[in-house]
């Protein structure tokens, strides 16, 4: 039998008159929030730099790595994407994702569940088609969160490798299923490295509205964003 609409959210969500409202199965989610990925995302730069030695035997690179807890974010991550996969494929329930501020955990989740529910996105052109509909018109604060743009003291759009971490969890599906996808390692890289780059107009602004603002978003305006010219290295 087809179970109810799922509602997945914070705990603090609990009391609110939304599952009524909505007729919804609420779903109470933990998960790391942006502070908690900066905090990962900074240990796991310093396991990796070449100059992070220590007289302490035990303390290995894999042992630095683990402690940055950046791995246990991905897992976390991916197992909740598995679950909303498990909720629509398995059990036809639609599905309904309240988390932060609905452009980052929000985004990940979303995007990664597509993924692998539909394999049109597993393709260049689909992947391209994901990021821009699920990130750039969504509303994922790109220019914040990698450290393009002065916040003015707002803590709460300060960097954050939240694009990272889904980008980390492609590559992880990737790697277990390759002949699942159109492309490889080398283009989740590549998207990386030009999401801070500032080669491409594609990942650097916050919001549809500055790209309208300044020209970027018009069909005539395509000469810095990642088009259908650059067939080599993907669309984006």
């Amino acid at each position: 039998m087809r179970l109810p609409f799922i509602y997945l959210g914070e705990k603090s969500q609990t009391k609110s008159g939304i599952n009524a409202d909505l007729c919804a199965e609420f779903i109470a989610v933990d998960y790391a929030d942006y502070r908690q990925s900066r905090i990962a995302f900074k240990k796991l730069m310093r396991a990796c730099l070449p100059s992070n030695t220590t007289n302490d035997a035990d303390q290995t690179f894999a042992k630095s790595v683990e402690q940055s807890e950046w791995l246990q974010q991905i897992s976390s991550l991916l197992q909740l994407s598995g679950a909303v996969v498990d909720l629509m494929d398995l059990q036809e329930s639609s599905v309904m994702l309240s988390l932060e501020d609905g452009w980052d955990i929000t985004a990940q989740i979303s995007s990664i569940a597509q993924l692998c529910l539909d394999p049109y996105y597993r393709t260049m052109e689909g992947f391209r088609v994901l990021i821009e509909k699920d990130w750039i018109a969504f509303g994922h604060r790109f220019a914040h969160r990698s450290n393009l743009k002065p916040t003015n003291g707002n803590s709460s759009i300060a960097f954050a490798p939240t694009f990272l971490q889904f980008l980390d969890a492609v590559y992880q599906i990737q790697r277990q299923f390759p002949m699942a996808f159109e492309f490889n390692e080398f283009y989740v890289r590549f998207l990386a490295y030009h999401m801070v780059s500032c080669r491409f107009r594609t990942f650097l602004f916050a919001c549809e509205v500055e790209r309208f603002d300044l020209g970027i978003a018009s069909v005539e305006d395509k000469r810095g964003s990642l088009g259908t010219k650059h067939h080599l290295l993907g669309n984006i």
